[in-house]
């Protein structure tokens, strides 16, 4: 690829992303372009790859990697991050649709804020448990919001560790482990919700996309009922999530910002 590699640093609610235009190929395999330009310090450091391979009015093809080089089938912040990224480079007007490898969202963007419109995420009804350090469990449900969650209640006044949770659950079930991200709320009055998760592939992020959808779907209450969530990820920017009642789809909303634009010379 000569003349370098062209790419937007972006960040949506504190998730961050290199986004490049990957219409005309990469400069190597994905999962190893990923690793080298999400690792902090010595890469330009990020959550994960976004790569446009495909894009005409109105539909924009995305590829997703994990800052480890793992690929995912979707990503909420991501694909807001994708969406501002396409309508500002000419590539398709708004709203647009957004196709991953497994799920597809239509997008809307107005200046920085952005807004994904998908499937509601399904909640399993087969109770799941998280291992504790102290022996005990957490009760939790696997969510699907485009990539799987296993999401739980943090109990009040614990501070849990994500990365000890996750190991644990390695431990306990590895194939449930590594099919899914680990997303734990706490819930406040008026729908709020205060959300962290351990990304697959990532580590524990400061918001993630799918996992504000993953919560709000598990605190929906009755079930089915539909509303609107204010969920407050640990870099404390929300994003709003509306669920619409039972056969209805969900809606993602908050910032979308360009945090610089780059050109390497070498890779």
């Amino acid at each position: 690829m000569s003349g370098g590699l062209s790419f937007w640093k972006m960040e949506g609610a504190g998730n961050d992303f290199v986004v490049i235009d990957a219409r005309d190929g990469l400069p190597g395999a994905a999962d190893e372009l990923a690793r080298r330009l999400c690792a902090r310090g010595t890469g330009i450091g990020a959550d994960g790859l976004l790569a446009v391979s495909e894009a005409r009015p109105g539909r924009v093809v995305v590829d997703y990697r994990n800052a480890d080089g793992s690929s995912a089938a979707f990503c909420g912040n991501g694909a807001r991050c994708a969406a501002r990224f396409a309508v500002e480079r000419g590539l398709s007007g708004s709203p647009l649709e957004l196709v991953f490898p497994g799920f597809s969202v239509e997008a809307r963007v107005e200046g920085e804020m952005v807004s994904i419109h998908g499937p509601r995420p399904t909640v399993d009804d087969a109770p799941r448990s998280l291992p504790l350090p102290d022996g005990g469990t957490l009760a939790a449900r696997l969510v699907r919001a485009g990539v799987p969650h296993l999401v739980a209640r943090e109990p009040a006044g614990a501070q849990l560790d994500l990365a000890d949770l996750a190991a644990r659950l390695l431990a306990a079930d590895p194939e449930l482990a590594r099919a899914v991200n680990l997303t734990l709320v706490r819930e406040a009055s008026g729908r709020a919700l205060f959300v962290r998760t351990f990304e697959r592939g990532s580590g524990e992020t400061l918001a993630c996309g799918s996992g504000a959808w993953a919560a709000a779907a598990f605190c929906e209450s009755p079930p089915g009922g539909g509303g609107t969530f204010q969920v407050y990820p640990p870099a404390g920017i929300p994003l709003t999530v509306e669920l619409a009642p039972a056969g209805g789809g969900a809606l993602l909303t908050g910032p979308a910002r360009v945090v610089f634009r780059g050109l390497l010379a070498e890779l």
